[in-house]
């Protein structure tokens, strides 16, 4: 990138304007020292640039964060975010929560999300 006539090249930076200046510094972190503070915080925004810059170490923290966190309010969100940036971990806790939980499932939305998961997930 740094090599060729490409813009980075010509302005002597790197511009990221998918993730938050502060989801980067803390990416920065980890990449650097291999700490991150305030992942139970910021891990539902950590994981997908986790994923993006295959930093598995990371991922793995971040879905380990969120297993935590799980509860009959964001169970959903949870799924499709594990869903989408294969969290497989995070993914198998979310369905675990709602199969022991199916009572705490009365939002429609939740409901809707998690039978689409489940049913493309088996083709």
């Amino acid at each position: 990138m740094f090599e060729h006539k490409m813009l980075e090249n010509e302005r002597s930076r790197v511009e990221i304007e998918d993730i938050d200046g502060d989801i980067m510094f803390e990416i920065l972190r980890f990449i650097y020292t291999g700490k991150i503070q305030n992942i139970e915080k910021l891990a539902d925004a950590l994981l997908p640039a986790a994923d993006k810059y295959c930093l598995e170490r990371l991922k793995v923290q971040c879905e380990e964060a969120l297993c935590i966190t799980i509860d009959r309010d964001n169970v959903a969100d949870t799924l499709v975010l594990a869903d989408l940036h294969s969290a497989t971990q995070l993914r198998q806790q979310a369905i675990d929560f709602i199969n022991a939980h199916p009572q705490g499932i009365n939002n429609e939305k939740q409901i809707v999300l998690f039978i689409c998961l489940c049913f493309f997930s088996f083709l």
